[in-house]
């Protein structure tokens, strides 16, 4: 997210911090005291989500100047055991200037993601938001192939709600659907989780064990005097809830590099390039980087990978490869069949969604609601699949801004209407001008990489099996849903839709 001042910004420019070395406070708001090894190519995610504003806001991940790694007991959602770059000399690292509070929260991840409230409201937010996401790309280019990180963006979105006040922040409320506290405590559980400190025990060994395949990162990048006042608070919330990392730059080119270095490096070089300049108006980013790197629980055999034709939305034919399955985990509604593919140790899984004959990948999508799809992702007790998958490496980018007004986010974007206040202070009003989310994801036969710049468990119904399963047979060779999800929490990490092979 870019913040900026009476003006339109992008993701990641800040102006402006007020000094955290200077007493940062600890408290949660103003006016309340504060209580892996590397794997294989496989299938590969990486999305960069950003929003940009008056006092410019960005969402993506953040780094370090000295190239160097910290204890990974002590770090967030996994993130900073990740490559860190050598940034220049112009860019200061304030991260160290704000210690992360050890009473921030009091509940165990474990409890907190264990709310099947909360759950709901972020499995809501996620369908919704790719609804409309779709339905914008889709507008401008029918054959566009639509890959989102709902909680790449819900994690940016989070960020900027620290800062959000008045009608700002119930509208953010609202689209988000939780509540700024709520989103803070479910998305840091969360964080816990990837990083391996699920009942928040763990040692530094024990969670570097336990970690996941996907590494969470987010940080703060301000613009030296600037006029802009960082509130310490906003920079205590954003570092308890979210551990992100503190940059205080000039904004100029050499800025650019960095940010596009420390994208780089968050998302495992799957997205290498965010900026291409900042706007003289930019006064913060707040950016939010995901990576995922995880081979399948059962690798596909290369040699039954078979030259295929996939039949586009418009109806044109390419060629294709197919690799091939037979899956456990059945899904079946009114409007598409599908499968559920784990990665190792059944932490994440793919779900394929191949529409029915007569309906489109588009109404497919349009037809989704969170109670729906929460459904469908429950397999066909006594059913099996034979199910193809092509291989296929994409990168998706997409501007937020009208997908989150649609949603109700208005003020947020509205230079006279906005209100950040708990964020900062500016000579001119702060806003967000932009919100930018890349994404990227290869599928082939070993396993997903993907990755973004800005999460269900999965159990068979009670119906008796027979003695031999049903086989059903679903090839997604014409255009299809799919999600990376989590399989133990239940969650979509990654929706996207396939319109045309790339």
């Amino acid at each position: 997210m870019c913040l900026r001042a009476g003006i339109q910004c992008s993701m990641g420019d800040v102006s402006k911090l007020h000094d955290p070395m200077e007493g940062v406070s600890m408290s949660r708001h103003d006016s309340e005291p504060a209580s892996t090894p590397a794997v294989d190519r496989r299938s590969l995610l990486a999305c960069v989500p950003a929003i940009a504003g008056a006092a410019a806001l960005g969402g993506c991940g953040a780094t370090s100047d000295d190239g160097q790694g910290s204890d990974p007991a002590q770090q967030g959602g996994g993130a900073r055991t990740a490559r860190r770059p050598k940034l220049s000399a112009s860019t200061e690292d304030l991260s160290a200037s704000v210690t992360p509070s050890t009473t921030a929260f009091t509940s165990t991840p474990a409890d907190v993601l264990a709310d099947e409230g909360d759950k709901a409201k972020y499995f809501d937010f996620s369908v919704r938001l790719f609804r409309q996401v779709a339905a914008g790309a889709w507008a401008s280019d029918a054959q566009a192939n639509v890959f989102i990180s709902p909680l790449s963006i819900a994690r940016c979105l989070a960020m900027a709600q620290n800062g959000a006040d008045g009608q700002t922040l119930s509208q953010m409320e609202r689209a988000i659907g939780l509540g700024v506290d709520a989103a803070n405590e479910y998305l840091h559980a969360y964080g816990e989780r990837v990083a391996g400190r699920l009942h928040g025990t763990a040692t530094a060994r024990e969670a570097v064990k336990a970690a996941l395949p996907l590494d969470l990162a987010e940080s703060i990048w301000i613009k030296g005097d600037a006029g802009l006042e960082v509130k310490e608070s906003f920079l205590q919330d954003s570092v308890d809830a979210f551990d992100a990392e503190i940059y205080r730059a000039p904004f100029d080119d050499a800025t650019v590099k960095d940010v596009n270095a420390w994208v780089d490096a968050k998302t495992d070089g799957m997205i290498d390039h965010l900026l291409d300049g900042i706007p003289s108006d930019a006064l913060l980013y707040l950016i939010s980087a995901l990576a995922f790197d995880d081979a399948w629980e059962d690798p596909y055999d290369a040699d039954l990978t078979e030259d295929a034709t996939f039949t586009c939305e418009d109806g044109s034919r390419l060629d294709a490869r197919l690799m091939a399955s037979r899956e456990t985990s059945y899904l079946e509604n009114d409007a598409c069949r599908g499968f559920i593919r784990p990665y190792g140790g059944y932490d994440f899984a793919f779900v394929g969604l191949l529409p029915r004959e007569g309906v489109s990948v588009t109404q497919l999508v349009e037809s989704l609601t969170s109670e729906g799809l929460e459904r469908l992702l429950v397999p066909r007790g006594g059913y099996e699949v034979e199910a193809k998958l092509p291989k296929y490496a994409l990168s998706f980018e997409t501007q937020l801004v009208d997908a989150l007004r649609a949603l109700g986010m208005r003020d947020a974007f509205d230079a006279a209407a906005a209100d950040f206040s708990r964020m900062g202070k500016a000579s001119q009003n702060l806003y967000v001008g932009e919100a930018i989310h890349k994404t990227f994801i290869e599928v082939n036969e070993e396993g997903t990489r993907a990755a973004a710049v800005t999460e269900m468990g999965v159990e068979a119904t009670s119906a008796l099996e027979p003695t031999e399963p049903v086989v059903e047979e679903v090839i997604l060779d014409r255009p299809f849903a799919y999600l990376i999800i989590d399989y133990q929490v239940g969650l979509p990490v990654f929706m996207g839709a396939m319109a045309r092979l790339p």
